[in-house]
């Protein structure tokens, strides 16, 4: 009896033994895998915010409207590639960013002038999203903070598409509304958007 017990224990040890083992595998190769997923995230974030550059050209009013600025970028990628890209205006950036609701429009012609809005193309291609899903980096961050712990609710992200020649844009916006506002660049990876750059509108 004393010998089926000893087995018996010895049985109970041996799989508790490997069962600890097993936990303590997946643990690590978890962490391993969560690890290795935040290095290439990064990697890819510190490429994309290399390559490509936002640049603002000039601003105006609205002719029509005296209450509506318009403001132009060119964006564009320096090693001319392909990138598609998402546009975000946030007001009192970065100390409390709340996101202002805006126009875009786009043309192909670098000297049109962008009080003639029959020279604009509207662009109204876009994403919805939680503002928990968008990643902003204050400025002199190296940093990620998710825009909901500022500001809550459903975003409206323009979408860009750069096919490897610079792009100007135009947003519309109106001037009042305006308080310390930025014009954010952001990259979608794995349904989270991660700013990649950032341009003062004033």
């Amino acid at each position: 009896m004393r010998a089926q017990a000893l087995i018996l224990t010895t049985l109970i040890l041996t799989a508790a033994a490997l069962l600890i083992s097993l936990a303590l595998w997946n643990y690590f190769s978890s962490i391993a895998n969560i690890q290795g997923e935040a290095a290439l995230i990064a990697s890819i974030i510190a490429r994309e915010s290399t390559r490509i550059i936002i640049t603002k050209l000039s601003s105006v009013s609205v002719t029509t409207d005296s209450n509506y600025s318009r403001i132009a970028y060119q964006i564009t990628t320096l090693d001319y590639q392909p990138a598609l890209t998402y546009l975000l205006l946030l007001n009192e950036y970065p100390s409390n960013p709340t996101p202002l609701n805006i126009t875009i429009y786009s043309m192909s012609d670098t000297y049109a002038n962008i009080t003639n809005t029959s020279t604009l193309a509207l662009l109204n291609d876009y994403e919805l999203t939680k503002s928990k899903n968008v990643l902003i980096k204050p400025l002199n961050s190296n940093d990620y903070a998710e825009l909901s712990i500022y500001w809550k609710g459903i975003l409206k992200l323009h979408k860009l598409y750069l096919n490897g020649t610079p792009r100007v844009i135009i947003i519309e916006v109106k001037k009042s509304l305006i308080r310390n506002a930025w014009l954010l660049i952001l990259i979608k990876i794995n349904n989270k958007y991660y700013q990649v750059n950032a341009q003062a509108v004033s």
